[in-house]
């Protein structure tokens, strides 16, 4: 038996995986990453077509949707919770 946080836990069973102890894959930062940088180049486009009239208002709204993005792809198919498009079996 393994001692854990949570109690006592067999070897197999207290294994944590790399994304629980801080070091997710290559492919999901390259998935976040990517995500985000689409985002803000299009975001950009978009800021030098309105014009920067918005302010710290726009500025704000922009980071959000980048953040946001780039949350949205790394969390996609990552965890059993993410996948909101599936209904609870109960």
């Amino acid at each position: 038996m393994v001692s854990t946080v949570v109690g006592q836990k067999c070897p197999r069973c207290a294994r944590q995986s790399t994304r629980a102890r801080g070091y997710p894959g290559s492919l999901l930062l390259l998935r976040a990453f990517g995500a985000g940088l689409a985002v803000a180049a299009v975001g950009a486009l978009v800021l030098l077509k309105v014009g920067l009239f918005g302010g710290i208002l726009l500025a704000a709204g922009y980071g959000f949707l980048v953040g946001e993005a780039v949350r949205q792809a790394a969390a996609s198919g990552s965890t059993p919770g993410s996948e909101r498009s599936r209904p609870r079996r109960w």
